[in-house]
């Protein structure tokens, strides 16, 4: 290979990393892989995923490009966390995954100081809790602070289902339970867009999540391999305006106060800025720069 050819191009659209975040340099790959699965302890509540079948999928995982897990000590009696040490140490990858570590802010200082962690990161934590432990928040936000989100459940945690999958008796995970009318709208919109863009239901949702805000990285959970490579996919999806109205449409949605206070009836993640709240246009109008927008779907690889 010459000294200025370009790199050679990725096995799949999951190889194309992403920044994590403005103020986390580290390179991610734009899906998070779901490690909660891995393991037996909670094979009642989840059903079982082996240890043969939880690296199949990890292997899947790392050979398409991806390097970003999402796990926690507490997973399937910590069989999960487990199982992926054995698995990166088989491997010999451990310098190329992503960590994630929750703990409390003294201990994580301590790893810091001791040059045994890089990048932190808190799940399921109200933005004031990370103001007190942490500067990361300091308006009370993610994305203020240039945070990246990592959200789980972005496919319904089994409940998005096809009008014909509904109508069969529902085999699979003992997570799942029966789907409410307002999870049903939300299906039937996601698979009237699938049919439109002649992708699956599961597709059009991750690709939505990711339309939404810059910095989002869906953590899917899987135990198949051809699932992983068939929500890969989703990476490859463009959706329009329209889409996204007819989604976010299906269903009513309340963002929740302060949102509907500051911008009354027209909040839009998305797009909203300071110049689409209600009160300071009562007494001036201002023009504001645009958001940042998500980074675009590729069409190949």
């Amino acid at each position: 290979m010459a000294f200025f050819d370009p790199a050679p191009k990725p096995k799949s659209l999951l190889g194309y990393h992403r920044v994590l975040a403005p103020t986390a340099g580290i390179k991610c790959s734009p899906l998070c892989l779901g490690a909660m699965n891995f393991g037996t302890g909670w094979k009642e509540f989840m059903g079982e995923c082996d240890k043969d079948t939880s690296f199949a999928v990890l292997d899947a995982f790392f050979d398409l490009g991806g390097n970003f897990v999402d796990t926690a000590n507490a997973y399937q009696c910590e069989e999960s966390e487990e199982w992926i040490g054995e698995w990166m140490e088989k491997k010999r990858n451990r310098d190329q995954m992503v960590t994630s570590v929750e703990e409390v802010m003294h201990g994580l200082n301590a790893l810091i100081t001791a040059g045994k962690v890089l990048y932190l990161g808190v799940s399921d934590t109200p933005a004031w809790v990370v103001v007190k432990a942490n500067d990361y928040a300091r308006a009370h936000g993610c994305y203020d602070q240039g945070m990246a989100l990592a959200p789980w459940g972005p496919l319904g945690q089994g409940k998005f289902k096809t009008k014909e999958a509904r109508s069969k008796e529902h085999e699979g995970s003992a997570r799942a339970s029966q789907s409410s009318e307002h999870e049903n709208a939300i299906s039937d919109a996601l698979e009237k867009v699938a049919e439109k863009h002649k992708a699956t239901m599961h597709g059009v949702a991750l690709a939505y999540v990711m339309h939404k805000t810059p910095n989002v990285f869906p953590i899917i959970g899987q135990r198949k391999v051809e699932h992983l490579k068939a929500n890969v996919e989703a990476l490859s999806i463009t959706l329009t305006q329209e889409d996204l109205n007819e989604i976010e449409s299906a269903a009513p949605f309340d963002p929740g106060f302060p949102n509907t206070f500051i911008f009354a009836d027209k909040f839009d993640v998305t797009n909203n800025t300071a110049a689409d709240v209600k009160l300071t246009g009562l007494s001036a109008r201002i023009d504001a720069p645009p958001k940042q927008k998500p980074v675009p779907a590729r069409s190949e690889v």
